[in-house]
């Protein structure tokens, strides 16, 4: 029930080049490593499976590399 729209062009890269953000909850998410961000401040990591199941849908834009989580 979240929508994430992607930035891949955003006049600011953070936290990512491209980006998601989530409008509804104010939510910047880096699309290499889920973590989630409200202004500049990290706030949490996103599910791994939740992120990559974004990460799956998004088609158009090229993604940063996939990071490792830890």
């Amino acid at each position: 029930g979240e929508v994430w729209t992607v930035h891949q062009n955003d006049a600011d890269p953070f936290p990512s080049s491209p980006h998601a953000h989530n409008y509804d909850q104010n939510l910047v998410m880096h699309l290499g490593n889920g973590k989630l961000y409200r202004k500049r401040d990290f706030v949490a990591t996103a599910r791994r499976k939740d992120f990559l199941q974004l990460r799956s849908l998004i088609e158009t834009v090229p993604l940063p590399p996939l990071e490792n989580d830890g």
